[in-house]
């Protein structure tokens, strides 16, 4: 059977530059994280539990990204005119009430 060694230290926090050849491993204890060689001769690292931290917030914040209500002075959101709401994510309006003008639907003004 044969057996990957990746080479670690225990008293550097990063490899020094062409240290490891182009796609050879190596894991720092004093950092917690793990490099790879390039064909170039530098070290990059590619991840680490700073990384993996980092990335378990964002998993768990994926989804609570909220649009801010657009006026003068913000872009992006939705505008909000009169017989216009916006109730649990979702955009109605009252087409007796709504001021419809400037309205665009796909691509024309209504």
């Amino acid at each position: 059977m044969s057996t990957i060694q990746i080479k670690r230290s225990i008293t550097t926090a990063e490899p020094a530059a062409s240290s490891l050849l182009p796609g050879e491993l190596a894991y720092s204890e004093v950092s917690d994280k793990l490099f790879i060689g390039l064909d170039d001769g530098s070290i990059v690292s590619i991840g680490g539990q700073v990384d993996h931290d980092k990335l378990q917030t964002v998993e768990s914040n994926a989804n609570n990204f909220v649009l801010p209500e657009a006026d003068l002075n913000t872009l992006g959101g939705v505008k909000k005119g009169d017989g216009v709401n916006i109730a649990a994510g979702v955009i109605s309006f009252d087409p007796t009430s709504a001021d419809m003008s400037g309205l665009v639907l796909d691509g024309g003004v209504f």
